[in-house]
């Protein structure tokens, strides 16, 4: 093509490169094309494609800022295009970006305005990733709805989700394909879709999280492979199952995404481990005379540095509107942060989360009157 000088045709082309090489976690040679298209001043749908794929190599070292500026060049540039090929992807993109956030009510909504928008057929290679997102987007809300003791919630996410997982099936029937199946990735992602809904029920399934990554093993995708083994660890923890399957789990998955650059999902996987107590190889060693991992407290629970600062305000009394108003940040961004420390403390309500931060040192405790019994 550049032989040709058939310009658009190569950046397309590259694009397409780097789109393959993210998926086989080779996101270093995925940003070096992707910053070479971006500065050449490409247009339309080339130009389109590289913000998508400047926006997924963001958002897997955690730039929310770098991932939301081009996601909006990507939209711009792909104008009022809604065919599922390019806008299932950058669709998918977008409920990630959300999901970083920690807004999971936003990416059920990105979500389910994809699929208002999509025109024409639903390419199951282009939308399955979209469907794995809505879903996961989904369980986030109940686990929430299950932290906070809300059961309408909690039966809108499941309604939500069935009715997500009703469609996805139904582009991905037999009688659509020509070859009498779908391509293999729609099927992994659907599997996914499989251990999203198990966590969404609140027993997630270890098995189905090992069939999700035996799928994405098979494919050589092996970022989607360390989340299902990500999620497969956290299963197997939470139903005190096999520690020494989960820390396989954890140490495979910890290798990939170091090895890729991929820094969310590793930062995921290694704050799992430290809550759990299973040492991953390439961390330094912590521990205390008994053998117990060190840290602080907070650090043992996993909990991030913002999720301190909100406990802090939740042990003061502050509601969540009045801890958005203090840290700058949306009141339901503030109540996903709340969920997620009543989850890491293992509480159900806000006084008991102020009790166990008091009570591990996390927050020091208010000077009370000399008179108080």
């Amino acid at each position: 093509m550049r032989r040709l000088g058939a310009r658009a045709y190569v950046v397309f082309l590259e694009m397409e490169a780097a789109h393959r090489l993210y998926r086989l976690g080779r996101l270093g040679e995925a940003q070096r094309l992707v910053s070479r298209v971006g500065e050449s001043g490409a247009r339309g749908l080339g130009a389109g494609l590289c913000g998508d794929a400047e926006a997924d190599l963001a958002l897997a070292r955690g730039d929310v800022e770098a991932a939301g500026q081009a996601l909006r060049r990507s939209r711009q540039a792909l104008g009022q295009t809604r065919d599922s090929m390019y806008f299932g992807p950058s669709a998918a993109t977008e409920v990630d970006l959300e999901l970083l956030r920690g807004q999971p009510e936003e990416a059920a909504a990105a979500f389910e305005r994809a699929l208002d928008t999509i025109t024409g057929a639903e390419y199951t290679f282009s939308m399955a990733r979209l469907y794995a997102r809505g879903v996961r987007a989904y369980a986030e809300l109940a686990e929430r709805a299950r932290a906070l003791g809300d059961d309408d919630d909690l039966a809108e996410a499941e309604r939500r989700a069935s009715a997500a997982v009703e469609r996805f099936d139904a582009i991905l029937a037999p009688e659509r394909h020509e070859l009498g199946t779908p391509v293999p990735a729609a099927l992994a992602y659907r599997a996914v879709c499989g251990g999203e809904i198990s966590r969404l029920a609140g027993r997630s399934d270890p098995n189905a999280w090992s069939a999700a990554a035996e799928r994405w093993t098979d494919l050589e995708m092996p970022l989607e492979r360390a989340y299902a083994e990500w999620r497969g660890a956290e299963a197997l923890l939470l139903a005190d199952g096999d520690r020494g399957e989960a820390g396989e789990l954890l140490t495979r998955a910890a290798a990939t995404t170091r090895k890729a650059g991929a820094s969310v999902l590793l930062g995921e996987v290694e704050g799992l481990a430290r809550r759990a107590r299973i040492p991953l190889p390439g961390e330094p060693d912590r521990v205390d005379g008994d053998g117990q991992a060190e840290g602080t407290p907070a650090e043992s629970l996993g909990l991030t540095d913002r999720e301190v600062e909100v406990l802090e305000l939740v042990a003061e009394g502050c509601t969540n509107r009045e801890i958005g108003e203090r840290l700058f940040i949306s009141e339901k961004t503030a109540s996903v942060h709340v969920s997620r420390i009543l989850a890491k403390l293992d509480v159900r309500s806000r006084v008991e989360a102020a009790t166990a931060a008091h009570r591990l040192g996390i927050v020091a405790e208010k000077a009370e009157p000399a008179d108080a019994a």
